[in-house]
């Protein structure tokens, strides 16, 4: 199978989205990070660059396995703990703090 390259246009807007914090009408997204976890079931923790506690993230893409939440009431405004369902899963995540008021409704338990 060829190898495939991406044009250098598309290289640097991705680049771009790896080192940017975007806002979106729901939520401020932290950095796309390239997250490598060499082991299952083990926390690892991911410095997200967010510069507040986040209230979730979302895998973008992943090469093998799930990324869960782990120890969230130990996050903070600069690191998050994640972990892997299989060893050495790629992922690529960005973490997210919700706007004020975006959250209207509680489901009950």
């Amino acid at each position: 199978m060829p190898d495939r390259a991406i044009d250098h246009r598309t290289d640097e807007a991705l680049s771009a989205l790896q080192r940017e914090r975007v806002s979106l009408p729901i939520a401020s997204v932290g950095p796309v990070l390239e997250v490598y976890f060499p082991a299952a079931s083990t926390p690892r923790d991911i410095p997200h660059g967010l510069g507040v506690v986040p209230d979730g993230y979302q895998v973008l893409l992943v090469a093998t396995g799930q990324v869960q939440a782990v120890n969230v009431h130990l996050w903070t405004p600069s690191v998050a703990w994640l972990e892997a369902t299989v060893d050495h899963t790629r992922a690529r995540i960005a973490f997210m703090k919700l706007q004020e008021g975006v959250i209207t409704h509680v489901v009950p338990s």
